[in-house]
């Protein structure tokens, strides 16, 4: 039983510790670790790469060729 008790004071004490350092104002995010945080967004990534892996696409007879393979009519 002292074991239960123990762990019955400790994780509510702990709790309360672990609330009250997170409500705490010293700790905030550095300007470094913001400038970080801000690259990892998607949107500093820019527009992606044109694929080249389709290297038929500009060829008409290839074109014409794809539209007779998969076109349905209805």
């Amino acid at each position: 039983m002292r074991g239960l008790s123990r762990v019955a004071f400790s994780v509510p004490a702990l709790s309360v510790l672990l609330v009250c350092l997170a409500c705490s104002p010293g700790h905030g995010w550095s300007e470094q670790e913001l400038q970080i945080i801000r690259s990892l967004s998607i949107a500093s990534l820019g527009d992606p790469p044109v694929p080249d892996s389709n290297r038929f696409a500009k060829n008409p007879q290839a074109v014409e060729f794809g539209k007779a393979l998969f076109h349905d009519p209805g």
